[in-house]
């Protein structure tokens, strides 16, 4: 007869047909068929309807070429089956001699073993977890997700099954609450649609093994998954190891292809890319900043009066007293405007203070190594979530006192001309700032941006932030993500929207930073921030 083990060996089509023949007597009577047109009339009803199976499952599963009396013996051949028939069915280890040995090792340190002899020993044996009539091995299911409900249906059989977790259960111990004792994992039950329970709760030092661990020593460290040198490849995506390739810059597509993992399936070329813009963007500004303070050195002392940046250089070569009357003008009737109300600076300082958090927390869940990070992950994930949060709370906050206020015009540039005075902002920034000239457009309660700035708010606060928030509600509630997208998990493009949205407005921080130092002073318009008051 065929054994399980030779399953992925060729077999001779005629004892196939042999098998599958002298099965399918077994599954005249038990299966639904049989139970609702039954073959005999004198067979114990109410004991066959908790003796059924589909020949299609079993077919389907490890041992779906195996006959039903290799195990169950010769007591099973002939009906009425023999009393003692239950007993007959043979032990796993007549044909898993060699797992079986192996495994005997792995289970006497795990939770689930017992003292020998015990009757707690007695009851709890292979079939416990693994029917052999439905299991299947990973490498014949072959989709990851299917492998997760299997082998999670294993655990939660029993897990969530008061009735027979008491069962076979020791003497005092309870059955607990899953979802209390698993509180520490975000998104819990769809964690447990895309990996195993065995994934932490076996020793991390060894491939999946049959030494379960209890709650105590299961794995917590929420980045032995969550990194780029994840451990689920050599776990539960090991089967397809052979097929990983680094699809369209992605690291660990094999995963990619099943689920979207934080941390562990991010794109190079991508982050390559912001990068090197980053690097682009701080040069930029401190090559900027360099050669204005070099100009204000350089510059005669006679014509340091009308420099944008010399009052607030410390290093500079003027006579004190420019200084002292650059300053003094601040008070004069019209060197100022009162252009910012206070709700608006304290919004733009939380503002500020939430972008920065999430900026943090962002980047320590997206580049998440245990040799390097910023944040724990765990505590990265609770900081970020509720920082997102607390931005979309912002965020309708800021819009709805805009329309109120009637100040959301000022982020439409208005035309025409809106080219011409772009150039000319932008020569001034690049030419005219170094020559002391004045500001091309200065602030005005009625105009309080120039149009390079209206631009670069209107994108960033009417474009990027929304795509930042949508994209984030939909990463913290995955179920609302779509299932596929380019073969690839659902969550993927909401995944790549929001770090590509979110990296923009750093960016757009680091020059909005830079360009708060062209006041009249390098600190003018940081204290227009605080104060309110802006300074011509």
């Amino acid at each position: 007869m065929a054994c399980a083990t030779d399953k992925a060996k060729p077999i001779d089509p005629q004892l196939l047909e042999q098998i599958r023949k002298s099965n399918g007597e077994c599954f005249t009577c038990h299966s639904r068929s049989g139970l609702t047109n039954p073959p005999r009339a004198d067979m114990d009803m109410a004991k066959l309807r908790h003796l059924l199976m589909e020949a299609d499952t079993y077919q389907a599963s490890a041992h779906g070429r195996v006959e039903c009396r290799t195990c169950h013996g010769a007591g099973c051949v002939q009906f009425p089956h023999a009393a003692d028939s239950r007993s007959q069915i043979s032990p796993c280890d007549e044909c898993h001699a060699p797992k079986v040995m192996r495994i005997e090792d792995q289970y006497s340190q795990s939770v689930h073993a017992a003292k020998e002899g015990t009757e707690q020993d007695d009851k709890f044996t292979c079939v416990s977890c693994h029917d052999p009539h439905i299991y299947n091995v990973a490498a014949n299911i072959g989709t990851p997700k299917a492998i997760v409900a299997q082998d999670n249906r294993m655990c939660l059989n029993c897990h969530e099954d008061s009735a027979r977790f008491m069962s076979m259960a020791r003497p005092g111990e309870m059955l607990f609450d899953l979802d209390a004792g698993h509180k520490w994992l975000p998104n819990t039950r769809l964690h447990w649609q895309s990996v195993r329970c065995v994934e932490c709760h076996t020793p991390l030092a060894k491939t999946i093994s049959h030494e379960i661990l209890g709650k105590e020593k299961a794995e917590q460290n929420c980045v032995t998954c969550h990194t780029r040198d994840t451990a689920l490849r050599k776990r539960l995506y090991s089967h397809l190891a052979q097929t990983e390739h680094e699809a369209m810059g992605f690291t660990n597509s094999i995963i990619l292809a099943n689920s979207y993992v934080i941390g562990a399936t991010g794109n190079s070329n991508i982050d390559l890319a912001i990068f090197v813009m980053m690097a682009a963007v701080v040069t930029a500004v401190l090559g900027h900043g360099v050669i204005r303070l070099f100009v204000v050195i350089r510059r005669p002392v006679e014509s340091c009066a009308n420099s944008f940046i010399c009052t607030a250089f410390i290093y500079c070569r003027c006579d004190p007293a420019l200084h002292f009357r650059a300053s003094s003008k601040v008070d004069a009737v019209g060197s100022r405007i009162y252009l910012l109300p206070l709700w608006l600076r304290l919004w733009h300082w939380t503002n500020a203070l939430i972008i920065l958090t999430l900026a943090v927390s962002g980047l320590s869940l997206h580049f998440a190594d245990p040799a390097l990070m910023l944040l724990p992950f765990a505590l990265a994930d609770k900081v970020h979530s509720v920082g997102g949060l607390a931005l979309v709370a912002l965020y309708l906050f800021f819009v709805v006192a805009k329309i109120v206020s009637g100040t959301w015009r000022q982020y439409v540039p208005k035309s025409p001309g809106i080219l011409h005075r772009c150039w000319v902002q932008a020569r001034f920034y690049c030419v005219g700032i170094f020559n002391g000239e004045s500001h091309p457009y200065p602030s005005t309660l009625q105009t309080r941006f120039n149009d390079i700035q209206a631009l670069s708010y209107l994108v960033i606060m009417y474009m990027a932030v929304p795509i930042l928030i949508v994209s984030g509600l939909v990463y913290l509630y995955p179920q609302f993500a779509p299932i596929k997208f380019m073969g690839m998990d659902g969550l993927l493009p909401v995944a790549m929207v929001h770090y590509l949205a979110g990296s923009a407005i750093v960016l757009f921080a680091i020059a909005h930073i830079y360009l708060g130092t062209t006041g009249s002073k390098i600190t003018s318009l940081f204290k227009m921030m605080v104060t309110g008051w802006h300074e011509h």
